[in-house]
């Protein structure tokens, strides 16, 4: 059934439309009745109809109003407006807006109002379509912006080839000379708090693109919004940094005031040093986030330039953090779990000694969230945290205290993991040691000591989580690299038999055979 709102402070024009038609028979509900405009709109951001039917002059608010705030939210929603003679300039204005009919309320007749209706849904059929691609496209197209700029930031990403590649899929025209970061963020973000999520995402959406409109007025630029809910815009100044200071402070200016007249938000502005490559574009940043730093000795209005700075820190993440980080993405790389909570617990305690500065925190964060994506399964993230979206969850973490948190339930999920996965673990263990140490005399025996359990007991857990047998799988590790040392004609058959663990060249060739149908001479000749 299609849903349908009737709209008009009349009670007997309600009545009548109601009565008009049997609704169910042509296939419409109608799920809602307001008696003037300001109700209307409260119901439908509530109900969601799919075609309203409205009165042009109503009390507290209009229809050409109540239509212009609807089609401003983007909903799919279509109006048929009700008029009398006297209101066909309204009536105009509405069609303008995008109203797909009007019904004169003298003259109301059931086929008119089918057909009206009939018109209503199938302009909502084609606009629904436009718009849910539209809308999917750009969303998607924006978060992947936003995650790619992210790690750029991070420094996750850091090849100069990748970065243009990355900015001409996203269709980012940033140039590579005299690049300015831009920082703006909003002081009084708690005033947002009482708003549900969807208004919050529709006010920063708003933001952003008013950002986007005013620096693009300016400067060729890129804009996003970062997962500490700041502003950030890349742009190319035409000169350099001391000549364009005046037309960065009339577009701060006009920043400013735009957000607080539409928003009644303040913000402050932070802008980097020039840069003249993609690789500084993080540097950029974390110049921005030490100037927010300061933000309470700025005058409101005016942009913190890094330049201007009393003086200069360490912007560069710690040599600890570094090491850190190598060590947890080779952790979780070969599953040596215990060894990740092992550093976990490390780093915390690290982080509660010394103060970790604002961008050291973005970092960690950031390069543990793409060590987790990078090497562990989405159903895993989802089981650790509320969504398995890491780069959505820095939102909840604005001090060192947030981020020790959330480690800390990282570090417990982690060894939750071990003991639930634990029959696993062993094999993974077995496994990278297998693979390691292949071309070396192993045996059975000889792994379960280096993996601490008993043979009798690897043996079992080998058929049981693998379908195959120890000796089944170390001969097809075997077997799989001696086919590429194959294609290496200098090679000897018995030195490729030594290579991967087989002393007796003439077992080797039977193994060969057996796995893969082919002696190792017939397989070389075939490459």
């Amino acid at each position: 059934m299609i849903k349908v709102m009737l709209i008009d402070d009349e009670v007997l024009v309600r009545v009548g439309l109601k009565s008009l038609i049997n609704w169910d028979e042509y296939g419409y509900q109608i799920i809602a009745e307001a008696s003037n405009g300001k109700e209307g709109l409260k119901l439908i951001k509530e109900k969601q109809p799919e075609i309203v039917i409205v009165d042009i002059k109503m009390p507290l608010k209009d229809g050409i109003t109540l239509i212009k705030e609807v089609k401003d939210l983007n909903l799919n929603t279509e109006f048929i407006v009700l008029s009398s003679f006297d209101d066909f300039e309204l009536v105009k204005k509405a069609m303008k807006l995008g109203a797909v009919d009007y019904l004169l309320k003298l003259e109301l007749e059931e086929k008119e109002l089918v057909n009206a209706l009939n018109s209503a849904v199938e302009k909502a059929k084609e606009n629904k379509s436009d718009l849910e691609g539209n809308k999917k496209n750009k969303s998607k197209l924006e978060e992947v912006k936003k995650k790619t700029l992210h790690k750029i930031l991070a420094g996750i990403i850091s090849d100069q080839n990748q970065i243009k590649k990355l900015f001409k899929n996203l269709k980012i025209n940033l140039k590579e000379e005299k690049i300015l970061c831009l920082t703006i963020k909003i002081k009084d973000k708690d005033v947002l708090k009482k708003f549900s999520q969807g208004d919050i995402n529709l006010y920063e959406d708003s933001i952003i693109n008013i950002v986007e409109e005013i620096v693009g007025d300016f400067y060729n630029s890129t804009v996003f919004m970062n997962n500490w809910g700041e502003i950030v815009a890349f742009l190319n100044l035409e000169n350099d940094l001391e000549t364009e200071k005046e037309k960065i402070s009339r577009l701060n200016l006009r920043l400013h005031k735009m957000i607080k007249n539409y928003f009644s938000l303040s913000v402050t502005t932070a802008a980097s040093s020039l840069k003249n490559n993609y690789l500084q574009l993080s540097e950029a940043f974390v110049e921005c986030s030490e100037c927010l730093n300061y933000s309470f000795r700025c005058v409101e209005g005016d942009a913190i330039y890094y330049q201007n700075l009393p003086q200069k820190t360490n912007l560069q993440t710690s040599e600890y953090i570094k090491k850190f980080v190598i060590e947890f993405d080779e952790s979780l790389e070969y599953r040596e779990i215990e060894k990740a909570v092992m550093l976990l617990k490390k780093i915390i305690a690290k982080i509660k000694q010394n103060y970790l500065s604002r961008n050291n925190a973005f970092n960690l964060y950031f390069k543990i969230a793409d060590s987790l994506e990078k090497n562990l399964e989405q159903e895993i993230i989802g089981q650790f945290f509320e969504s398995n979206n890491l780069y959505q969850n820095i939102d909840s973490i604005t001090n060192n205290r947030d981020l020790i948190s959330w480690l800390q339930v990282l570090t417990e999920n982690l060894k939750q993991y071990i003991d639930k996965e634990k029959d696993n673990y062993l094999i993974l263990k077995a496994k990278k040691y297998l693979k390691h140490n292949f071309n070396q005399e192993i045996s059975l025996e000889h792994t379960a000591k280096e993996i601490n359990v008993s043979a009798g007991y690897l043996s079992y857990l080998f058929k049981e989580k693998s379908g195959i047998s120890f000796t089944e799988y170390l001969n097809q590790l075997r077997i799989s690299k001696a086919k590429e040392l194959l294609r290496n004609k200098g090679l000897k058959i018995y030195e490729i038999a030594e290579q991967t663990g087989y002393n007796n060249p003439y077992y080797f060739s039977r193994v060969f055979k057996k796995i893969t149908g082919f002696s190792p001479t017939e397989y070389r000749k075939k490459q």
